[in-house]
């Protein structure tokens, strides 16, 4: 077990084949989720800038790599104290990215915190994220102080949509229908667990929630763990939960995460 003693933990994650330095950027933010969404869009946008010949699923896995390495320095290291700084460094080549992650944690246990190759529980509330980053196939090593993951790039793909906000719902016989029109990551859940607590109250005729995930581009380990808590809470009312709309690169995360044997996915 490493346990890592710098009062600055330092995170790094490489995406990296050949190619050489096309810009380079740092930055720090006050540690927050909201500043963590705003990061990610901003790195995201240099990304489609600097490197336009990607796949939509390597964005995807991009957005969710950098929302578990930001939502872990705020929330573990830093522990949500909103007047400590997370820093980061980006470098980006024709056909790869490097990025470190700072935070003033006082350290982590490699092993237990990140690795979790033990853990299994698809119900458990915490390291879901960063166990879903091992579980892509992406592998993670530590150097020097600094957590590394590797990606590769791939096809093009320049979708770059806007996005927008809260959810709908229309309720057709005995079926709530919700979508879902934001994405599924930390700085949204808390209004939308609000919105869909209302939602449920107002409708309590349903039998089944369809949750409508097409305009949902990405989601975080707690955009997980809120589709977890809808779904046992309606378990536990004898109600069903089912899931449309699930992009390639979400579908793909659930499998690995082991989610597509309890949630009911309709494809197309």
């Amino acid at each position: 077990m490493w346990l890592v003693e710098n009062l600055v933990r330092q995170i790094h994650l490489i995406i990296k084949r050949d190619g050489a330095i096309l810009i380079k950027h740092q930055a720090q933010f006050n540690a927050n989720f909201k500043n963590v969404d705003d990061e990610v869009n901003k790195i995201t946008n240099i990304v489609l800038k600097e490197l336009p010949q990607v796949t939509q699923m390597f964005l995807f896995n991009i957005d969710f790599i950098l929302r578990e390495l930001f939502n872990n320095a705020v929330e573990h290291g830093n522990k949500m104290n909103c007047h400590k700084k997370v820093s980061y460094q980006i470098e980006i080549c024709k056909e790869a990215i490097d990025i470190k992650v700072c935070d003033e944690g006082k350290g982590f246990l490699f092993e237990d915190t990140f690795l979790m190759a033990e853990q299994e529980d698809i119900f458990r509330q915490r390291n879901r994220g960063l166990k879903a980053i091992k579980d892509l196939g992406i592998i993670l090593k530590i150097h020097k102080g600094c957590v590394c993951a590797k990606i590769k790039v791939s096809k093009p793909n320049r979708s770059n949509e806007k996005e927008r906000y809260f959810m709908e719902f229309s309720l057709i016989e005995d079926q709530l229908i919700c979508k879902i029109t934001t994405n599924l990551v930390a700085t949204n859940i808390k209004p939308m667990i609000e919105e869909l607590q209302e939602a449920l109250e107002q409708n309590e005729g349903y039998h089944l929630l369809q949750l409508d995930l097409s305009m949902s581009k990405n989601i975080d380990s707690m955009g997980v763990t809120f589709l977890i808590g809808t779904f046992k809470t309606l378990l536990n009312q004898g109600k069903k939960m089912q899931l449309v709309g699930v992009s390639e690169g979400m579908l793909h995360l659930f499998k690995v995460m082991k989610l597509d044997e309890i949630f009911e996915i309709v494809k197309g």
